[in-house]
């Protein structure tokens, strides 16, 4: 455990990690599943391969 007189260093840096890569984690998008239904549908318009 951190000492007492370093909680609110641990504390700001929690703070600004959660604030700065949550809203990334978060945000609306393609996932990996999207992304890969959107190659599979590209290569079929294209005639490569078969359903």
């Amino acid at each position: 455990m951190p000492h007492k007189s370093h909680y609110p260093f641990v504390l700001l840096t929690l703070t600004l990690f959660t604030g700065l890569i949550l809203p990334v984690l978060i945000m609306d998008g393609m996932f990996m599943d999207g992304v890969l239904y959107t190659c599979v549908a590209r290569n079929l318009a294209q005639g490569y391969g078969t359903f």
